[in-house]
């Protein structure tokens, strides 16, 4: 019972006791009380029935979450199975150390370009969107928006690919960058959610980090 539930039953039995103590001389309290209790009994009936079905709900749901869990461990277990950790050097059909005469002959021209610094491109493709960084009119890093439901938390992705060679925090603390040297690639997480992902050519790891940590193109 709730403590709004209490004080409300409370209220009833103050006032039923104060309207005996004024009206106990000109009413039937016999018949009254016989009424009142009925009422009393279906209420407490109402409220028994909501308590239980509310507990039953709370029960299945817990048990669907469990089920749903167990559901995802096993989809991640299958799709571990025949995963292989390997160097990437290509995203979204974007390969690096391709040229930008190569990137604007297979896709055209960019819908954006920014040159503060290292010379940046972003495609829009549907809902995706690649962020090209270039040196020496080169591509050295690919950054895409992370989609994968079933690795999407910092655990996760250590699951899949094991642990970060680098980890480093964003200004505010409320975003980490993963890098993975081994493999060309980084995570940025936004409250422990993958929400970008990238890769790079290691030599110009800290012009990407840097680039990363500045925030200015996503």
């Amino acid at each position: 019972m709730n403590l709004g539930l209490a004080i409300f039953l409370s209220s009833i039995f103050l006032g039923g006791i104060w309207l005996y103590y004024i009206t106990r001389d000109g009413w039937n309290w016999k018949k009254i009380i016989k009424w009142l209790g009925s009422i009393i009994v279906l209420l407490l009936i109402v409220i028994g029935g909501i308590l239980f079905y509310q507990n039953f709900i709370n029960k299945k749901h817990s048990y669907i979450e469990k089920e749903n869990s167990n559901d995802l461990t096993e989809l991640r277990k299958e799709k571990l199975k025949d995963f292989k950790r390997e160097r990437l050097t290509m995203l979204g059909g974007f390969e690096l150390g391709k040229t930008q005469s190569d990137i604007k002959f297979l896709y055209g021209h960019p819908e954006s370009i920014y040159k503060k610094g290292l010379e940046v491109w972003r495609y829009e493709e549907g809902l995706d969107s690649y962020i090209l960084y270039f040196v020496d009119k080169k591509i050295i890093s690919v950054t895409t928006y992370y989609y994968d439901p079933l690795f999407k938390t910092t655990e996760d992705i250590r699951v899949k690919w094991g642990e970060p060679v680098k980890i480093i925090n964003f200004a505010d603390d409320y975003k980490k960058l993963f890098f993975y040297t081994d493999y060309n690639l980084y995570f940025t997480f936004d409250m422990n959610k993958a929400i970008w992902q990238g890769i790079f050519l290691t030599q110009y790891e800290k012009e990407v980090k840097d680039l990363i940590l500045s925030q200015q193109y996503f």
